[in-house]
């Protein structure tokens, strides 16, 4: 089906230029098929310039090369949506691989993995809720080798120290949300609707979400992190301002 700008070309070509345009379309090419000479009536076949012809040979070029512009161009970075696709599929074709192709299929598991790490962790800065979107269900991360486990995103329930600090930055300011335990150090990341400021630095809680890496993305700030006990008397309510850029 033709479009309403292709169209538009064709009613102004005479009879002959646009069954070959119609063709050459077709045929999935351009210009081929269109003469030079077949350009040079087009010139003066409504205005008289060359103005006119240029115009349409511009049209036509870019009409021709319109559905390839519209695809991803080659060799773009794949999107976190597909590479969960092949991490997926590659899971299954380790599962039933042979001991030979495993050792191969290893290494493309743990390719993907990484890359697919990398492009979370850089969106949960603006999205956190991508990571929800897009998890990795916990049976089949459980099924994936060791090698690959510890790039993908893992179901957690952790207690300890929250500490809440006022970032001020150039676009405004913000709370951030950081979570100690066991010797660790957790920033806590919310899809939706931050944790009320009832709850205060030195504050006992207990979080649940995934962590990748060493963040922790919770689906909603009014249902966690839970407060286990108040912060011991005479602490701040908030920690230090963090200066961001």
């Amino acid at each position: 089906m033709l479009r309403r700008e292709e169209v538009v070309v064709l009613r102004q070509l005479p009879v002959d230029a646009a069954s070959q345009l119609t063709r050459a379309r077709g045929d999935g090419l351009c210009s081929v098929g269109i003469s030079i000479a077949t350009l040079a009536p087009l010139a003066s076949w409504r205005i008289g310039g060359r103005s006119f012809a240029i115009l349409c040979l511009g049209v036509i070029v870019a009409w021709g090369l319109g559905p390839g512009l519209a695809r991803p161009a080659h060799g773009s970075p794949p999107s976190v949506e597909d590479l969960t696709k092949n991490l997926l599929a590659l899971r299954r074709r380790y599962h039933l691989a042979g001991p030979a192709e495993k050792v191969g299929l290893l290494g493309e598991l743990q390719s993907v993995a990484a890359a697919r790490r990398e492009r979370l962790a850089a969106l949960l800065e603006t999205d956190p809720g991508v990571l929800l979107r897009l998890a990795v269900p916990a049976a089949i991360r459980a099924v994936l080798p060791t090698q690959v486990q510890a790039d993908v995103e893992k179901e957690v329930e952790i207690e300890g120290m929250l500490l809440v600090l006022h970032g001020d930055r150039n676009r405004g300011s913000r709370y951030l949300y950081f979570l100690e335990a066991g010797g660790q150090r957790y920033s806590l990341r919310f899809a939706a609707d931050p944790p009320s400021l009832s709850l205060l630095t030195g504050s006992r809680v207990r979080v649940k979400g995934l962590r990748l890496g060493q963040s922790v993305v919770l689906s909603s700030g009014r249902t966690t992190p839970q407060n286990l006990a108040a912060p011991p008397t005479g602490a701040l309510h908030t920690g230090p301002t963090a200066r961001e850029s």
